[in-house]
């Protein structure tokens, strides 16, 4: 009789062992659990040019207090720094970039702190020769 029990008892548990793996495994990854929201640029276009610009960035969701930016490396769009824009632009950043060497087009800008991933278009150069 202990033997039958043991043998119940050995396979409830691995129905339970089996049961924690699957659910285990659907759940979400950890990608996945990011939060989506949108970017709008303040401007148009951002000019090729020599000098750095500063640029408006509203982003649609709250961002934490540490922020990374990035655009694709062929845009050669080089990210200086970001600040917040304040309190009279609330969930706007002001982007520093270093355009110098920047090759028209348009490009996919993404801001995000980890657990918000921001998307959004820029326009480099174009109009006029730039």
């Amino acid at each position: 009789m202990t033997a039958l029990k043991t043998r119940i008892g050995l396979g409830a548990g691995l129905v339970v062992a089996l049961v924690g793996v699957t659910n285990l495994q659907a759940r979400p990854a950890a990608d996945e659990l990011v939060r989506e929201c949108e970017l709008a640029i303040g401007v148009e276009r951002v000019p090729v040019q020599a000098e750095p610009i500063a640029i408006p960035v509203r982003h649609s969701a709250a961002l934490g207090d540490s922020v990374a930016i990035s655009l694709p490396d062929e845009s050669k769009v080089r990210v200086m720094g970001a600040a917040r824009a304040g309190e009279d632009e609330p969930q706007t950043l002001r982007v520093l970039l270093n355009t110098s060497e920047a090759v028209a087009g348009t490009y996919a800008i993404v801001v995000g702190d980890g657990q918000t991933e921001c998307k959004g278009t820029i326009q480099v150069g174009g109009e006029g020769g730039n």
